[in-house]
């Protein structure tokens, strides 16, 4: 815990059982195990600070109905919700749809504009 109050100061006034629990209970109702959620936690810690209503639900719903994809692309790489759902992670998937190709996640969200843009040309 220490070395993620490092990373984000603001874990040090959550409440444990208000906040950091519940959340790690929803990542474990989604169908993670509970040491794939604390595992999550510690590769992205911003994670504890996202809402389960507002962040969590609505990016999850997109990823397993529309981008049909997999728990274990978000065990690898729970930064995904830490990327807007409106401004990044949809207009991105449309994109990638649009031109039948296939991008790994990490490397459609986390590219600039312009690298996806030639990783789209390339494809």
């Amino acid at each position: 815990m220490k070395s993620l109050a490092y990373q984000d100061p603001v874990l040090l006034v959550s409440s444990v059982e208000k906040t950091l629990i519940p959340k790690l209970k929803y990542l474990v109702s989604l169908g993670f195990s509970k040491e794939d959620a604390v595992n999550m936690v510690l590769r992205c810690p911003c994670i504890f600070t996202f809402s389960v209503e507002n962040n969590f639900k609505p990016k999850f719903e997109y990823f397993e109905r529309e981008m049909k994809g997999e728990l274990e692309e978000l065990k690898e790489f729970p930064q995904y919700f830490a990327f807007s759902l409106e401004k990044r992670i949809k207009p991105r998937h449309l994109e990638i749809v649009k031109h039948g190709v296939n991008v790994p996640l990490p490397l459609m969200l986390k590219s600039t504009d312009e690298e996806f843009s030639d990783l789209l040309k390339a494809k």
